[in-house]
C-alpha cells in the first residue's frame, strides 16, 4: 500500500516503484492513492498543471499525476494493472459538494475532473531492474538512475 506519498517525494518515485517490485512476488499486489492532477482546477486541462517531473527541492507535493500518466509509470516499473479509478476519500461541505455530486455522473470526464483522488490496483508481472524508457511525466533531459539511456 502507497496511499498519498509518491506525490511527495523527493527522489524520482520509479525507485520507489522499482523497490516495491523487488520485495513482492510475481503476482504480489499493489494498492496506490494520490491526488488527481486533472481535478477541476481548469476543465480542458489533460496533463498536471506541475512541470515535467525533476529532482529537486521539496514543495508540498512534487508532481501531481494524472490517470494515464500513473498508469504509464506503474505499467514501466513491471505491473499489470487490474483497476484504476477516481475516488472522494473525504465528505465536501459546502459549495464544494457541487463538486462531488458532478463527480457522481457516470461519464469519464466528470470522473477526471471532479474526483480529489486517484487510485491504482496492480499486480507484479514481472522482474524489473532498470525501466526500458522514461516514464511520459519525466523531464527527458535528466539523467535518471535505473532508467536505460538510448
Amino acid at each position: 500500500m502507497a496511499c498519498e506519498i509518491i506525490e511527495h517525494l523527493l527522489r524520482s518515485p520509479h525507485v520507489m516503484f522499482l523497490n516495491i517490485n523487488r520485495w513482492l512476488p510475481i503476482s504480489g499486489k499493489l494498492l496506490l492513492t494520490t491526488p488527481n492532477g486533472a481535478q477541476f482546477s481548469n476543465p480542458v486541462r489533460r496533463k498536471s498543471s506541475t512541470p515535467s517531473y525533476r529532482c529537486n527541492i521539496y514543495e508540498r507535493h512534487q508532481y501531481v499525476f494524472t490517470l494515464p500518466e500513473l498508469v504509464d509509470l506503474v505499467s514501466l516499473c513491471g505491473f499489470n494493472i487490474l483497476e484504476v479509478g477516481y475516488v472522494d476519500v473525504i465528505e465536501r461541505k459546502g459549495l464544494s459538494r457541487l463538486y462531488g455530486w458532478l463527480g457522481k455522473i457516470p461519464l469519464r470526464y466528470f470522473q477526471d475532473k471532479f474526483k480529489k483522488t486517484i487510485y491504482l490496483i496492480g499486480e507484479k508481472a514481472m522482474d524489473i531492474k532498470e525501466l526500458e524508457r522514461c516514464p511520459r511525466v519525466y523531464d527527458s533531459r535528466g539523467e535518471w538512475e535505473h532508467i536505460r539511456v538510448r
